[in-house]
């Protein structure tokens, strides 16, 4: 499944956003190149789809092509923003639900009989959603645009929101708003019936066993924080035998984030500060 986030509209319609730094816009013939992209689902939940308003948003079914249903996270009222998009894929039902906690002002929250995005400032209406997703699909998918551009890690809000969200009946989060670059970061997954590479791209991303004396202690860590955070009563299982659960984690660490990692060893003993180092290994590998 090949799932976008359109930071922009396609339009050439509507009057730029004030006192923005950055307004996007691409003109509505070249939408054309979403179906050449092969792209399956759009969602539209972030800060930039409105950047000329209301007026500026082409909606694909009327281009003839994506129907409203592969539209997610943005629509002409609440109601409809909250709508999943659910695709069947070898027989497993996907749900995907996208949300924002990033846009210029409240009017950019879908309401009632009014256009917008699906908000989770407040996650009660999302949670909810959630909830109530989840008996209808084999797995779950979130979408959330969130956090602060160039930091690069997540503010306390996102690691319980994420929480919330699995709690809720997520299978995975997806965050997004490094806008620096999207390289991420390790993940720790809990690989049950041993059958997680299947879906994965091995082309971006590395998978191993945690094994390491480090690796171990950061597992541990995490999943007590979570614990504390959610009472998760998987997360308490998981603890009380972590032993048993353990060869059953994978570690997922992104190529490229392995990459800027090994750069910021090799700089920092060329004597260069921890956040130079940083910066430097970034470029470095986006320019590659």
């Amino acid at each position: 499944i090949f799932m976008v986030n359109q930071e922009f509209p396609f339009t050439n319609r509507g009057t730029a956003a004030e006192d923005k730094q950055f307004t996007f816009r691409i003109p509505p013939e070249k939408v054309s190149m979403f179906t050449e992209m092969g792209i399956d689902i759009v969602t539209m939940a972030n800060n930039h789809i409105l950047d000329f308003g209301p007026e500026g948003i082409t909606i694909f079914s009327n281009q003839n092509l994506f129907h409203d249903d592969s539209i997610q996270g943005y629509q002409q009222d609440l109601e409809q923003a909250k709508e999943p998009v659910i695709l069947e894929v070898k027989g497993k039902k996907i749900g995907f639900l996208g949300l924002s906690r990033v846009y210029m002002a409240a009017s950019w929250a879908a309401g009632a009989g009014h256009p917008g995005v699906f908000s989770t400032y407040d996650p009660t209406l999302p949670l909810q959603e959630i909830r109530a997703l989840r008996s209808q699909c084999d797995y779950l998918v979130v979408y959330v645009h969130w956090g602060i551009e160039r930091n690069t890690e997540p503010e306390d809000y996102q690691r319980n929101m994420g929480r919330q969200y699995i709690d809720a009946g997520a299978d995975l989060v997806v965050g997004k708003n490094f806008a620096a670059g999207m390289s991420g970061g390790i993940a720790y997954i809990l690989d049950e019936n041993n059958d997680f590479y299947k879906n994965l791209n091995k082309g971006m991303v590395t998978y191993e066993p945690v094994s390491g004396k480090y690796e171990v202690q950061e597992l541990k860590e995490l999943l007590t924080e979570h614990v504390m955070a959610t009472n998760s009563p998987k997360g308490k299982e998981v603890l009380e035998h972590f032993s048993e659960y353990l060869p059953k984690f994978k570690r997922i660490v992104p190529n490229d984030y392995r990459k800027m990692m090994n750069l910021i060893v090799q700089m920092e003993e060329k004597g260069l500060s921890s956040e130079q180092a940083q910066m430097e290994a970034f470029y470095a590998v986006s320019a590659n």
